[in-house]
């Protein structure tokens, strides 16, 4: 552990990605961003974006404009270079089994050192347009540390590599509310249950900006509560309204 918080001060290196991400973001994302007003400059902070493409902790580091570590899944830190790229880059790794208390030790102790730390709060990446179903962990690290979560909505990521390989610019949102805070559990309180409410209060606050989005761009909104990683999820039927399919 003790290597993977020394590899995370390669501050030069972050500066210098950081500065051509804005650029390349700018350009070839076409990237807008909204609420910045509300990311705290100083502080603990968990940063809780939307992930649906690689570029996300990208465009979040955008947006955020700190220093940012994050979790990443044990898979991405086997090639070698790469591994090493990213744990310079403030990542540590998260065994896909859910039972690395390492990494969530590791996410308290630099919370505690008053640094951001970007979780993903669906978990996964969700490979198609929509909202995945928040897992509890985001709350859990939140109400241990007593830091903010900043909720994020990230619009037209997913596909946003696809259209550069065929020579077409997309058009990326990235969308900052302001920042939501979870209580300890009381005595006698279901953890689990506890954790998994408060997890769907911050989805609750991105699916609000992602219904903002869509209703300033001449779309019907979701309802609340809808997920496309579930079995069924609920689609747009003909004339704007929602069933499930």
């Amino acid at each position: 552990m003790a290597a993977i918080i020394a590899g995370m001060h390669n501050r030069p290196l972050y500066s210098s990605l950081l500065f051509l991400a804005k650029v390349a973001s700018a350009l070839l994302l076409r990237l807008r961003v909204h609420g910045r007003v509300f990311v705290p400059r100083r502080g603990p902070l968990i940063v809780a974006p939307t992930h649906s493409s690689f570029l996300d902790p990208i465009v979040a580091g955008v947006l955020v404009r700190r220093r940012l570590t994050f979790m990443a899944k044990a898979f991405l830190f086997e090639p070698l270079f790469f591994g090493r790229l990213i744990r310079r880059l403030g990542a540590f790794p998260l065994r896909d089994d859910g039972r690395d208390v390492s990494s969530v030790r590791l996410a308290l102790k630099l919370l505690k050192e008053n640094r951001a730390v970007l979780i993903f709060p669906e978990g996964t990446r969700i490979r198609r347009d929509g909202l995945g179903r928040p897992h509890p962990g985001v709350a859990m690290i939140a109400a241990r540390s007593g830091a903010p979560v900043l909720p994020i909505y990230i619009h037209d990521s997913h596909d946003a590599l696809t259209e550069l390989k065929y020579g077409r610019l997309p058009r990326v949102y990235a969308y900052a509310a302001p920042p939501l805070h979870v209580d300890k559990p009381g005595p006698g309180v279901d953890r689990a249950e506890y954790y998994a409410r408060q997890s769907r209060r911050v989805m609750d606050e991105i699916a609000r900006m992602r219904n903002w989005h869509l209703t300033t761009h001449g779309l019907p909104p979701e309802p609340p509560g809808v997920y496309v990683s579930d079995p069924k999820p609920l689609r747009p039927a003909p004339g704007g309204r929602w069933s499930i399919n």
